[in-house]
């Protein structure tokens, strides 16, 4: 069965979505590194030997659930945390005395 990959839909979103099993991410991801985020419309075929939870799928289907988990690097402007910052910069020490 083909599926149509959405914008940010990882390997382990369809695997989700389509069998309830995540560690069928690895047979749907194929060659592919699991770790890829594939091209949104895409196709991307899910094989028929996987293990399904039909509780998990079924849960995703009747509520037209579509889990789009991946992250877009582009989407953060500029790096954030202690290990970017510079003091009395944009890390700014004060005192309470």
């Amino acid at each position: 069965m083909n599926i149509e990959v959405l914008n940010r839909q990882t390997f382990f979103d369809l695997a989700i979505q389509e069998t309830g099993e995540i560690e069928n991410a690895f047979l749907i991801a194929g060659e592919k590194s699991v770790t890829e985020i594939p091209l949104p419309g895409s196709l991307v075929e899910v094989p028929e030997q996987t293990d399904d939870d039909p509780k998990v799928k079924t849960y995703f289907s009747t509520r037209e659930l579509k889990p789009a988990c991946g992250f877009d690097p582009e989407a953060i402007s500029t790096q954030q945390g202690i290990s970017f910052w510079y003091v009395n910069f944009d890390f700014i020490v004060t005192s309470n005395t």
